[in-house]
């Protein structure tokens, strides 16, 4: 394994990354030995790639395509547990719901620690825009380190939502879900699409809930036909 992992550091040096072997308790590779647990390295630099520039060229700000972005699990709910949902809805009524939860896992490869740009969408039916939230967000390899299938990842948990009756600013939300319809949400990383998921919104079916059962049974309907097409 340290040879190995030696071995891909001098590769990534002579390619001309600025790479080094770090373990995973952020000390650098000395020579010493490190026990099993420690047998994780990352390259510091390997999303930077140092190239001559042409004349007039600008320096690239962010080499795309270095890391791969794989939604886990995404999904809408009517609320949290401890941050995880409490069920799997995706049709909501604004008289009964209090607000539209958004969950997703992020699975990132090649493991490393570093910033990710994040930004969330979400549009109503017409297609305007009703909330964005972007932040960037440190993923940490101590915490999060992740083996699957011997692939090995960073999981990174995103979570957001939007209120019925009030805006949740603090979450990007700039007006409410008052239209009747399908509202989609999308998830994007360093610019890469992750995921989009849906939801809709039934006005008058949180009060009275039989008025609206043959609207809701032509949502299901439709949402099963849809996925046989896929």
């Amino acid at each position: 394994m340290r040879c190995l992992s030696l071995l891909l550091a001098l590769v990534i040096t002579s390619a001309g990354i600025r790479a080094e072997l770090i373990w995973s308790d952020g000390t650098r590779d000395d020579g010493s030995k490190k026990m099993a647990g420690y047998d994780i390295f990352r390259s510091t630099s390997a999303a930077q790639v140092e190239r001559p520039l042409a004349a007039k060229e600008e320096p690239l700000v962010k080499q795309t395509g270095v890391y791969s972005f794989t939604a886990s699990l995404l999904t809408t709910c009517t609320g949290l547990v401890n941050n995880y949902p409490q069920n799997a809805v995706n049709y909501f009524f604004p008289e009964k719901h209090e607000a539209v939860y958004y969950f997703a896992y992020i699975l990132i490869s090649p493991p490393h620690s570093g910033s990710h740009l994040v930004l969330n969408e979400w549009y109503d039916p017409d297609g305007q825009r009703i909330c964005s939230l972007e932040k960037q967000v440190e993923v940490d390899l101590r915490n999060n380190y992740i083996t699957l299938a011997d692939e090995s990842y960073l999981f990174h948990l995103f979570i957001n939502s939007v209120g019925f009756k009030e805006l949740r600013k603090d979450n990007g939300q700039t007006a409410l879900p008052v239209r009747n319809g399908l509202y989609y949400i999308k998830l994007l990383i360093d610019g890469q699409l992750v995921g989009t998921t849906f939801f809709r919104v039934i006005k008058g079916g949180g009060a009275h809930p039989m008025e609206k059962i043959e609207e809701l049974r032509q949502f299901l309907k439709d949402r099963g036909a849809s996925g046989k097409r896929k």
